[in-house]
């Protein structure tokens, strides 16, 4: 999935997009791409919905930050939590700004989405996302479950910062178990990447299991546990500050 990552982020410069000729790209030379973009006053926010007829998926692909916007992004990882209402009885709370992003960003990549599964409807769905583009996959995930009855296969995201608190963190897990419509959900980080550690717990955020935490070779890796909060994983670093760890995830750079 993190092949389909990086052809994002070249797709949503224009580079290599149009013909699929981007490095990231050629490693899936089967698959055809649309792309849509949207965001908040203009914030350029992207992704594609591909279609790759060598595993027949269609994967929804947010993009995420460039490595030159990082800090200007990191600065606003601190929002506020505001409600959620699909599960707001259970005092569902998200990060103000992701949620804006998401909902200025869902017309383009439901169009797109609708158009892909229509066209390709024995392909199985999968979904992923890199830094912002993770949360906003996982606010997409939650949507297409609890509003649009999309049957997801597969969610994996990458350098992910927390998206809401806990009691959303716990209703995600629920949705991505359901035996009736099962998700797997892997959320990949790299030893000290700093992303996933914002927004801080203290603020009331939380991280929805499962973690699968790498070494800083890439070579182990850990499933942790059901917390979303596991204190042997990317928790075991009271300060993470590599941010190189952010822009590499297995091999493939970000």
């Amino acid at each position: 999935m993190a092949e389909y990552c990086a052809a994002a982020y070249s797709c949503g410069s224009f580079e290599g997009c149009g013909n699929w000729s981007c490095n990231s790209c050629q490693l899936h030379s089967h698959a055809e791409a649309f792309r849509f973009s949207g965001g908040v006053n203009g914030t350029g926010i992207s992704g594609l919905v591909v279609h790759d007829s060598d595993i027949n998926k269609i994967i929804l692909v947010f993009a995420g930050t460039q490595p030159g916007d990082l800090a200007a992004w990191a600065n606003n990882l601190n929002g506020d939590l505001t409600g959620y209402a699909p599960c707001a009885d259970a005092g569902c709370q998200v990060h103000t700004g992701f949620y804006a992003d998401y909902q200025a960003l869902a017309p383009a990549f439901l169009e797109s989405l609708s158009y892909a599964l229509a066209r390709f409807p024995r392909a199985s769905l999968w979904v992923t996302g890199h830094s912002l583009g993770g949360a906003l996959a996982m606010l997409a995930v939650a949507d297409l479950k609890d509003n649009h009855a999309v049957r997801i296969e597969a969610l994996y995201t990458y350098g992910q910062p927390r998206v809401g608190n806990q009691a959303f963190a716990m209703n995600f897990m629920g949705l991505t178990r359901r035996q009736d419509a099962p998700t797997s959900y892997y959320r990949v980080v790299h030893a000290q990447d700093p992303i996933p550690h914002v927004p801080p717990i203290l603020l009331g955020f939380w991280h929805a299991p499962t973690e699968v935490f790498y070494n800083e070779e890439q070579t182990k890796y850990e499933l942790c546990d059901d917390t979303g909060e596991d204190f042997y994983c990317s928790n075991s670093f009271l300060f993470a500050f590599k941010v190189d760890d952010h822009f590499n995830y297995l091999g493939v750079p970000l």
